[in-house]
């Protein structure tokens, strides 16, 4: 027969490991909230989240756009942002159908960047250009705090409980 410490271990594993599972599905199920919450405009802050689960730890969700802390957490606006653009030397078409050359010059902007946007399904074809304002502010919207939220409050009570009020959020 074996001693009760050893059985103790046994199940003490087998608990850790059913806790693991748990997590582990709590957390896809909040990835999944947040990929139908996340904002889209172009496709591309959903397509860069990803799930991970980090053994006992939790789990990590990521989302790796440029601008993905900007739109979770909201920014301030940049009263006197200035941008310069290198623009090449290049052919440009004009109205009478003809072509002429554009020699290689400065483009100096004042409180607009020039900015492109893909559609998420063929990058290459379908990028177009925008001028993004940079002096009004990202609103924010926070959609993983939501989803999480959201999934928790779905959860068993011996579940919530056990899980934390807040999940910590970081930039990279």
């Amino acid at each position: 027969m074996p001693s009760a410490k050893s059985v103790q271990k046994k199940i003490a594993k087998a608990v850790d490991m059913t806790m693991v599972k748990v997590i582990s599905d709590f957390g896809k199920e909040v990835f999944d909230e947040c990929q139908r919450t996340v904002p889209t405009r172009s496709g591309v802050l959903k397509e860069s989240g990803s799930v991970k689960t980090i053994g006992e730890k939790g789990v990590e969700i990521r989302y790796s756009a440029p601008h993905s802390w900007d739109v979770h957490n909201g920014t301030y606006g940049i009263p006197d942002f200035k941008w310069t653009s290198d623009i090449r030397q290049h052919k440009r078409r004009l109205p009478s159908g003809g072509t002429t050359t554009v020699k290689r010059h400065k483009k100096h902007y004042t409180g607009y960047k020039p900015s492109v946007s893909l559609a998420h399904k063929e990058k290459a074809v379908n990028e177009r250009w925008y001028m993004r304002n940079m002096k009004d502010p990202y609103v924010s919207k926070p959609w993983i705090e939501v989803a999480y939220s959201t999934v928790k409050s779905k959860q068993p009570r011996w579940l919530r409980r056990l899980l934390p009020r807040k999940i910590n959020i970081y930039e990279e």
